[in-house]
């Protein structure tokens, strides 16, 4: 790492939650990163929180082993909570990916798929969009509907 950089870390409490310091962590990624940079990238920024997290216990006065959870189980509540994150996306995207003047309270506070399939039709991009939120959940259900036939 260049000594000249600097590392910014943003938290959110808007979104912050009393549960497993994953499903901050899958708000962040899943839903500022593509696909291709999120599983690129991931590791690096896991381990990033993981060591950042234990410099503050420590720098805070806790000794190492009062970090409140080992890497590893990190790791294994990111992997159990992917597809939480998956499918927050693609309901957010609803809302955060239409055109601005389409976000009224009308259409934010009813059953609006109708509206959804509409705009995708209406606005190629946006329909491009959500159909790879749809394909990313379907591969995952896939995937681990594979992994857990094979288990058995």
């Amino acid at each position: 790492s260049n000594a000249n950089e600097c590392s910014v870390i943003f938290v959110d409490y808007q979104t912050a939650r009393y549960c497993p310091p994953a499903i901050d962590l899958i708000y962040i990624l899943f839903m500022n990163l593509d696909e291709v940079t999120r599983k690129a990238k991931e590791m690096e920024y896991l381990r990033f929180y993981y060591d950042i997290l234990q410099r503050d216990c420590v720098a805070n006065g806790f000794a190492q082993t009062a970090v409140p959870l080992s890497f590893s189980d990190l790791l294994a509540s990111y992997w159990e909570f992917q597809f939480f994150g998956l499918l927050y996306r693609a309901i957010a995207s609803t809302i955060l990916n239409v055109p601005r003047e389409i976000v009224t309270n009308f259409y934010v506070h009813v059953e609006r798929t109708d509206v959804v399939l509409k705009l995708m039709n209406e606005f190629p991009d946006f329909g491009k969009y959500m159909a790879e939120q749809i394909c990313d959940i379907l591969q995952f259900l896939s995937e681990e509907s594979y992994e857990s036939t094979n288990r058995i």
